[in-house]
């Protein structure tokens, strides 16, 4: 049964099928994972477009960090060597939680980077994570769907299948919104 004439059905929830679930190991390189992943993921699953240290890589060269002031890297950096490469063609920062909301639900998935708090890597029996503790510093990850009506947004980590849920986690909007208040970013993209 269809929605009634003249009335349109407003989604309120979106989930992008994933590519693969890498693991950056040991190091830095969480921007060039979520990079890759927004290139192995829909709706701009390629082949193989690049490997995601050399994406973390090259990105070093350019961010806007002096040399050597941190082992990571910038979103915009990650996203500015997709650019460069031709991958991508735009990208667009989300600046409240509402807009990442709208992003989720009719542009694409995000690559996300936020501060990470240790209490974020034990996920409650729902697979929640909760912004506690101690801070660990940035990270970057990769925000896949939103479930508005259950006020959480969906994210793909970069620690391998053996992190959360196959690799995979949740925020409440509540604890994203402040992540992202507190000097976080979030880029939607639009392909080539």
């Amino acid at each position: 049964m269809g929605a009634a004439k003249g009335k349109t059905r407003k989604m309120t929830s979106r989930f992008y099928k994933l590519g693969p679930i890498m693991d950056q190991g040991t190091t830095s390189s969480c921007v060039g994972h979520g990079c890759k992943l927004l290139l192995t993921s829909e709706p701009y699953a390629q082949a193989d477009p690049v490997s995601p240290f050399t994406i973390y890589r090259e990105a070093r060269v350019i961010d806007e960090f002096p040399d050597d002031a941190t082992e990571g890297t910038s979103v915009r950096a990650g996203l500015k060597v997709l650019q460069q490469r031709g991958l991508i063609q735009n990208y667009y920062w989300a600046t409240d939680i509402e807009q990442v909301v709208d992003y989720l639900l009719r542009i694409s998935p995000l690559i996300v980077g936020t501060e990470w708090f240790e209490g974020m890597a034990e996920l409650d029996h729902d697979g929640i994570a909760t912004p506690q503790g101690r801070s660990m510093g940035g990270h970057c990850y990769f925000a896949h769907g939103v479930d508005v009506k259950a006020g959480t947004i969906g994210f793909a980590n970069s620690w391998g299948v053996q992190f959360g849920f196959m690799g995979l986690f949740s925020l409440r909007m509540a604890d994203f919104a402040k992540l992202l208040y507190k000097g976080g970013c979030a880029a939607a993209v639009r392909e080539k």
